[in-house]
């Protein structure tokens, strides 16, 4: 996964982030998660610019956390269509 692929796929990739939120069992899904968000633009998205890096720092804080994370995209999807 290259840093031009993720900016040049960005939805596509943020997609992808929000679906490995809601799987049963983790595997890759912490690791893919912080290499999406380690790419420079992706703090600039606002749907992403909130979400604290400490959420997803290994695997045990991604589980713990991905709650959080969902909400914080809901808030910013409600925003969006308010």
């Amino acid at each position: 996964m290259s840093k031009a692929n993720l900016e040049r796929h960005e939805e596509d990739f943020i997609i992808l982030m929000i679906l490995s939120l809601v799987t049963a069992t983790i595997g890759i899904e912490q690791e893919y998660f912080e290499a999406v968000m380690s790419v420079s633009k992706a703090t600039e998205n606002p749907l992403l610019a909130a979400i604290d890096p400490t959420y997803y720092s290994d695997v045990e804080r991604f589980m713990e956390h991905r709650t959080a994370i969902l909400e914080g995209m809901s808030i910013y999807f409600v925003s969006r269509t308010s």
